[in-house]
């Protein structure tokens, strides 16, 4: 599926950046000003977000991999860099895992490494939203329970609206419950049988040392006193790890 590009500027190497829950490709805005001074930046919105298609189907890990490859075939990208903060960090490293010859390097952001992960029932505590996102409930609480994650986590309110608006639409809030439907029933499951052999193409794993979901693996360079949302926090420390890694 040909995903919606939100951002595309710059004019050197290629650097797709792929956004997470509860958020779109608008929030790369933070970023892609410094950045798109060294890299072509293309922020498309993933599958069930922002303004691409939100089909009932397709939301499992490799299927949202292979949106971004057709995408990168539309634009005539061959092989890119990678930065991806929360679901899209899975994706990136999707990428690295199974479609290697497409990704030059990696920077996974606010997300562990599925082949670093270690799954702790003492950590669940952080990670609570996600069997209510993907339960029956999940359509309905989804943009109230997105919004206080975003504020919980010292979002500006005009910023957590935006990304929270599209959520609101009947289809888009069927899609973000089936993220996490597809993660706890199907991709977790099957990163357990078989967990993934760490990649060969350089791989970066960014987090703060107060986000409840980087406590699942090991991290490359760690943001003191930081949670989740990174990009929007500090990006400044987030533009120093793409340029010096990327």
């Amino acid at each position: 599926m040909i995903l919606n590009v939100a951002i595309d500027e710059g004019d050197g190497p290629p650097l797709v950046l792929l956004h997470g829950w509860p958020q779109h490709a608008g929030m790369w805005r933070h970023v892609v000003p410094t950045l798109s001074k060294r890299f072509r930046c293309i922020a498309p919105d993933l599958r069930g977000h922002g303004s691409s298609p939100a089909p009932r189907d397709g939301y499992d890990k490799p299927t949202l991999a292979q949106d971004v490859l057709d995408t990168m075939e539309e634009l005539g990208i061959d092989k890119a860099r990678f930065m991806g903060h929360d679901w899209g960090a899975f994706i990136t490293s999707i990428m690295a895992t199974d479609h290697p010859t497409r990704i030059e390097r990696g920077l996974m952001l606010s997300a562990p490494a599925p082949w670093d992960a270690s799954l702790d029932p003492r950590r669940l505590a952080g990670i609570a939203h996600m069997p209510i996102m993907a339960s029956p409930l999940g359509p309905t609480v989804g943009p109230q329970l997105g919004k206080a994650i975003l504020r919980g986590s010292g979002v500006p309110e005009a910023d957590a609206e935006d990304y929270i608006a599209p959520l609101r639409e009947p289809a888009r809030r069927r899609a973000a419950s089936q993220y996490y439907r597809q993660f706890l029933l199907q991709d977790l499951p099957n990163g357990l049988r078989s967990r993934p052999d760490k990649p060969e193409v350089p791989i970066k794993v960014v987090g703060g040392d107060r986000d409840p979901v980087c406590r699942w693996s090991s991290l490359d360079a760690t943001f003191k006193g930081e949670g989740h949302f990174i990009v929007d926090k500090v990006p400044n420390k987030v533009i120093q790890q793409a340029e010096a890694f990327l």
